[in-house]
Parts: structure tokens; C-alpha cells; sequence
């Protein structure tokens, strides 16, 4: 999970820094498909179907060398440099299998590294499990010019030149554009060293303070929760929302949930009202994560394009029909826009529930909270989460209501 925090940047000499000796609480890594930190070493995560990211914790703009050594230790084999360029960026790999092994950097005039019109595109042999490998890259950027070169044990060096306007990365990268980055796509690797050299421009390292949450009691009047200081939620880094124009709009993650945890919490009774609309993904779940009582629980819809409902009840989620509140629908159509409308009402350890969603049978349930529960793990508290699968929805509108209890605004110092 994102350390809500302060965040500090700390301009970068020309010496060189070693990566992988920097405060993690400073680094960019999506929660559950990240990297994890043993020994001195990062290590990322084997995502079946998917990529594990990390953005280190240092930003550049300007030219550099970076310097690596990491070891396959399982999976495909795929790993991928994520590359700053002075306000772009473009990705840097090897052992992309299409169906052989390739090398090169992605994008370069749009085309992919497995593209024959790609120029950087390199062939090489299969990785094999336990091979170490000694990466060098070069960064030179010269007006509206970049120059690249980057050597792999192993591999013909790859070396590129042209104007900036030419690189890009692929839409999947989600580390922040001015960070150094990693990825391994279906593949486990440790990184044994990682280190950067300022050349020109500005690199800075980012570090991030913990912050004190300070609670503020809500009133009876309707809160557009869509104006709360975005600073204040909580998001998985790279794989949560994104906030633009007054909006939340989700990103599609690979094989996870994308998830954003907005800074109210409740624990009495309260109306919500939102807009959404779905804007990819025809199968794709839309849900809420919602705070009833001292309990917890997802209330879902267009679960694998037909289902909506609440999960779990008493231990039943909405894939099985001993779930009462089980409702199939028509699928959400690309551009639908939904209004839905939930109420919660908690009175002693009973709760009554019910939720109306456009194109859906209403919902309803009442009984012990008890009986309640949830998937959504560590982000089950007192506070009220935005989650999506498989599928990018942006939501116009998000307003609440107290009707009763407790319910405040939380701020995180931002």
C-alpha cells in the first residue's frame, strides 16, 4: 500500500547512487504485483498473465548511466527497464518471446519491440533459469535529441538516436513518467544491483515522511466526496485512479482489482449517490467498498458482465447462488453512463441495505451485521473504496450523506 506521506525530494550529485540502498517507503511499487525487499535485494513478483512494476525511488529530466545485475529466477523470462527522457519515456528490455526472444526499446515511432519496423529490435537467445546478467545503459539527451545505448550479457548491443518525439512507452507502463522503473511481465527476477550517474540536467531522490491524519466530523449535508484534496486518498501506486477535471477515472490493471480508498469514513447510516460510466472493459466490475457498522462489504456489478450484488454474505460470495442478493443484469454497455444510489441504515447490530443501480433489479438486505464480510483485505476499514476489474470506469459523481453515527473526512496533511 502507498505510505501516505510527505514527500521530500532531494537533488542528486554526480556521484554515482546506489539504487537499491534508497528508503523504500520512497518508492512507487503497485500493491500485491510489486516488488519486495529482502537482504539489500528487489525481488518482483511472478504475476501469471501479467507484469510486476516498481518505480525506484529517483526522478530524472536530463542525461545518465545506469548500471545493473539481476538474476531469472523463474516465469517467462521478460524484463524491462522503465527510462526517463526529459518529459518522455520509453521502455528498455529483453526476453519478450514473439514467439523468439527479443531486445530492444518500446516504443520507438509508435512500433512496439516485437515490430519489424522498429529499429532497435534485437533477437537473442532463450533466457534460462539462474542466469545473471550485467546491464549498462546510456542516456544522452542533446536539444530535442535523445541517444541511447544499452548492452545485455548475451545480446548484440542495441544503440538508437533521433528526435525525443519518437520514443514513447507502452500504455501498461503506469510508473511515473520522470521515474527510473522496472518490470517483469509473467516472470520472477532479483535485482542484486542497481545504480544511477547524473550526467546533465536534474535527478533527484524522493523521500516521504509519514504524515499525521487529522479527522474532521461531516454534518448532515450532502459532501461531494469528487472535491476532497486527492492528497488525502489512499491509492495502490500506478494501479489505483487517477484524478483529472474534477473526475476519478480507474486504470485496467492485468489480472487485479484497481482500487482507490476516498477519505470519508463511517460507521452509522449514510446515503450514496454516484455517476459512472464505463469507459473499457465490456466485462469488467465496477464496486464499492462499504463500511457498515464495525463490519465490511463489497457491493458489486457487471461481475463478469451480468452480476451485481453484495459479497460476501455469511461467507457466500456473488458466484454462488446461496448468495440472496444475487441479481443477474444485462451487461454494461462501452459509453453507458449508470447512476446508482446505495443507503445503509445500522441499528444496533443489525443492518439494512439497498442499493439501486440503472438497468438493475433493485437490491436489498437486512440482517446482523455479523453475518457480513469481505475481499477486499487490508483495504477494509472504516472508509469507503472505489474498485474496479478488468476495466477502466470514470465517476462524474460521488456524494454522501450522514444520517446517523459517526462519519468524517480524513486529511493526511495534504
Amino acid at each position: 500500500m502507498k505510505v501516505q506521506s510527505n514527500e521530500v525530494r532531494e537533488p542528486v550529485g554526480d556521484d554515482w547512487v546506489d539504487l537499491l540502498a534508497l528508503d523504500e517507503t520512497g518508492a512507487d511499487t503497485p500493491d500485491g504485483t510489486g516488488w519486495k525487499k529482502k537482504d539489500g535485494k528487489w525481488t518482483s513478483a511472478l504475476v501469471v498473465g501479467g507484469a510486476s512494476q516498481f518505480g525506484l525511488p529517483l526522478t530524472t529530466n536530463g542525461g545518465y548511466d545506469l548500471e545493473a545485475e539481476l538474476t531469472f529466477d523463474r516465469g517467462q523470462g521478460s524484463f524491462e527497464f522503465h527510462l526517463p527522457l526529459a518529459g518522455r519515456s520509453v521502455g528498455f528490455g529483453f526476453g519478450e518471446y514473439f514467439p523468439a526472444a527479443i531486445a530492444g526499446l518500446s516504443l520507438v515511432n509508435g512500433k512496439e519491440m516485437n515490430s519489424n519496423e522498429n529499429p532497435t529490435r534485437t533477437t537473442h537467445e532463450e533466457v534460462k533459469v539462474g542466469q545473471r546478467f550485467k546491464i549498462a545503459i546510456t542516456v544522452r539527451i542533446k536539444g530535442d535529441q535523445v541517444e541511447f545505448s544499452g548492452t545485455v550479457d548475451g545480446i548484440e548491443p542495441i544503440h538508437w538516436t533521433g528526435p525525443l518525439t519518437q520514443m514513447s512507452r507502452h500504455k501498461n507502463w503506469i510508473v511515473p513518467i520522470d521515474q527510473i522503473g522496472v518490470a517483469t511481465w509473467q516472470s520472477q527476477y532479483t535485482l542484486h544491483k542497481l545504480r544511477f550517474k547524473k550526467i546533465e540536467g536534474k535527478a533527484e531522490i524522493i523521500k516521504r515522511l509519514p504524515l499525521v491524519e487529522v479527522r474532521e466530523p461531516v454534518g448532515v449535508d450532502w459532501i461531494d466526496l469528487l472535491t476532497l484534496n486527492e492528497k488525502w486518498s489512499d491509492t495502490p501506486s500506478g494501479a489505483g485512479w487517477r484524478k483529472k477535471d474534477g473526475k476519478w477515472t480507474s486504470i485496467i490493471v492485468p489480472n487485479r482489482q484497481s482500487m482507490v480508498r476516498i477519505p470519508l469514513a463511517a460507521t452509522g447510516g449514510y446515503d450514496l449517490e454516484a455517476e459512472i460510466t464505463n469507459d473499457e472493459g465490456e466485462r469488467g466490475a465496477f464496486g464499492f467498498g462499504l463500511p457498515i457498522g464495525k463490519e465490511y462489504i463489497g457491493f458489486g456489478m457487471n461481475l463478469g458482465g451480468n452480476l451485481a450484488g453484495l459479497s460476501w454474505i455469511n461467507g457466500k460470495t456473488l458466484g454462488t447462488d446461496e448468495n440472496p442478493t444475487r441479481t443477474p443484469h444485462d451487461p454494461f454497455k462501452i459509453g453507458q453512463r449508470i447512476k446508482i444510489v446505495v443507503s445503509v441504515r445500522v441499528k444496533g447490530d443489525q443492518a439494512d441495505i439497498s442499493a439501486t443501480v440503472d438497468g438493475i433489479k433493485p437490491i436489498r438486505w437486512s440482517g446482523s451485521i455479523s453475518a457480513l464480510s469481505h475481499e477486499w483485505h487490508e483495504w477494509a476499514t472504516d472508509r469507503f473504496v472505489l474498485g474496479t476489474a478488468a476495466s477502466q470506469y470514470t465517476v462524474h459523481a460521488l456524494r454522501f450523506k450522514k444520517v446517523d453515527g459517526k462519519a468524517e473526512i480524513i486529511k493526511n496533511g495534504g
